[in-house]
């Protein structure tokens, strides 16, 4: 199995940088994930994401928790961020996650994939954190989307949808006009390798 991921953001219409950014770097035998949403919109937003999409980018291949406690170090001193990080690892045939703050984790998938986030904002101090693992099968559907996208809508009217496909037609219907918005978005399909 291998993992095909899209990936879509858009700032608030008053922008033009986005404070939600991502991350889409291998990893052992899988690929990171990364979600981070600075607080609020605008410059002091993207430089908060930005600080934990580099920190993502030098580390994709620590554990989990050690991974999303580097970036609170890292966020000292900015907006801080909500963040959560996946890891999808096909042939070993799970998906472990971890986030604090609001960027949520939906599937359509074999498991019953529903980790909740821990409360708080990465850069302002780290309460205990747990990372989630699940298994994973081909087919499944994961997407992560920040707070900038309503939550309002079945994620099996997409689900027919190529993963870019899937994230762009995301943030055309859901995303809220008073706030960034971004979306990854990773399914799992049979082959080797990732793309």
């Amino acid at each position: 199995m291998r993992v095909v991921v899209g990936s879509a953001q858009r700032p608030v219409a008053s922008e033009t940088v986005c404070g939600d950014q991502h991350v889409i770097a291998p990893r052992g035998q899988g690929v990171l994930l990364c979600l981070a949403d600075g607080l609020g919109h605008g410059p002091a937003a993207y430089v908060a994401s930005a600080a934990a999409c580099e920190h993502a980018r030098a580390h994709a291949d620590e554990p989990l928790e050690a991974l999303i406690r580097g970036m609170n170090a890292a966020l000292v001193g900015t907006r801080g961020a909500a963040i959560s990080l996946v890891v999808v690892e096909p042939e070993l045939g799970r998906v472990c996650f971890v986030g604090v703050g609001n960027v949520e984790l939906r599937t359509v998938s074999r498991a019953n994939i529903a980790p909740p986030t821990t409360p708080g904002i990465v850069g302002q101090g780290l309460r205990k954190v747990r990372v989630w693992e699940y298994g994973l099968a081909e087919g499944d559907l994961l997407v992560l989307m920040s707070d900038g996208i309503s939550t309002r809508f079945g994620l099996e009217t997409f689900a027919h949808l190529q993963p870019q496909a899937l994230a762009e037609a995301l943030l055309a219907a859901h995303h809220k006009s008073h706030d960034d918005a971004c979306c990854v978005v990773a399914r799992v399909v049979a082959g080797g390798g990732s793309a």
